[in-house]
């Protein structure tokens, strides 16, 4: 805790990472910040116009990503095929009828992978800073199908496209000029 109370700044990821923080840590709501979301590069995740189906999960198998909430919402939805992919750190358990595991994907393949997928499920079990997939997903043209503990969704701008590829995409930028007016002050 020294660490943050000493800071000359501290950059929070999205609203609810900040939120999440300072309810854990109140001592921290004076503190200079900033909220930059993760940088992506939009040139890399967009609408490709293949034909699309089902809904694609990644990383989602892991129990802090929400592992028990996504095998549920899939025994909940059977009429759903669910593609996982991102690996399974429990691979001797089984999982429903309609998911199927593909593991890792090249990152050349991602963009590609999420249009083939209608929409992208994530469940986070836990509140994360940002995660980035739900973004990334989303720019390629994926509905998202989500909860409250999702970072990148606590942004007021995660309504558009063009807006999360505006941020995003500037959020490199952004994050540099709040480390120059740190050190300029």
């Amino acid at each position: 805790m020294p660490i943050f109370l000493e800071a000359k700044l501290l950059v929070w990821l999205s609203p609810l990472h900040r939120e999440s923080w300072l309810w854990a840590c109140p001592e921290l709501e004076e503190k200079p910040y900033a909220i930059v979301p993760s940088p992506i590069d939009p040139s890399q995740f967009y609408d490709m116009k293949l034909p699309r189906e089902g809904v694609i999960c990644v990383t989602s198998l892991f129990e802090f990503k929400g592992r028990k909430n996504v095998l549920q919402w899939a025994r909940d939805h059977p009429g759903q095929e669910i593609t996982c992919a991102g690996g399974n750190p429990l691979p001797n358990e089984p999982l429903p009828p309609n998911c199927r595991d593909v593991g890792q994907i090249s990152p050349w393949q991602v963009n590609e992978t999420y249009n083939k997928h209608k929409a992208f499920l994530h469940l986070p079990a836990t509140p994360q800073p940002f995660d980035r997939t739900v973004s990334e997903a989303y720019l390629a043209g994926c509905d998202i199908i989500g909860n409250k503990l999702i970072g990148a969704l606590s942004y007021d701008w995660f309504k558009s496209r063009e807006e999360v590829a505006e941020h995003c995409g500037n959020s490199s930028k952004l994050f540099w000029e709040k480390i120059e007016e740190v050190l300029n002050d």
